[in-house]
């Protein structure tokens, strides 16, 4: 029996150790992560941010703008045509509504077709006359072009 009372000595005072350890993992930066820290002591708030002081909208400025020159109103640069922007230069709005409206219906097709993008670019209105005049005989375009719209102004100069 002293055998026995023995291996019971051992066996308690190895489970009394082995209640006494802890469990290690097996890296021992996981077990740091979910330590709480020391020096976790609160911070000095900073200065409180602009807080408003109703939910109205913000005011709202209008100002009018410019009226457009219709003259000068068209759907694509006149650089993407090779046109030159100035191209109506100096001449009178009257006369160039005269010629604008010549019957072309002889006209060669690329004539028509620079006749077309003529009409369609934002050129600068003329320095002389430029009423609305010019404007206006611009949608004569449908009677005179033969050619579709998207393709004014792609051709290769």
């Amino acid at each position: 029996m002293r055998i026995d009372q023995v291996l019971l000595g051992v066996a308690l005072t190895c489970a009394g150790m082995a209640g006494a350890q802890t469990a290690e993992p097996a890296l021992g930066w996981l077990s740091d992560s979910v330590t709480p820290r020391v020096d976790a002591s609160p911070r000095p708030r900073s200065a409180p941010a602009q807080v408003a002081v109703n939910a109205l909208p913000a005011p709202v400025t209008v100002a009018p703008l410019g009226a457009p020159d219709l003259n000068r109103i068209g759907v694509f640069a006149p650089e993407r045509a090779g046109l030159d922007r100035e191209l109506w230069g100096a001449s009178e709005a009257a006369t160039l509504v005269r010629l604008l409206l010549r019957d072309r219906t002889g006209a060669l097709p690329a004539a028509r077709e620079l006749f077309s993008d003529i009409l369609l670019a934002e050129l600068d209105p003329p320095r002389r006359g430029a009423d609305k005049s010019l404007f206006l005989a611009r949608p004569m375009l449908r009677v005179y072009s033969a050619w579709p719209v998207a393709a004014i102004g792609t051709r290769r100069r």
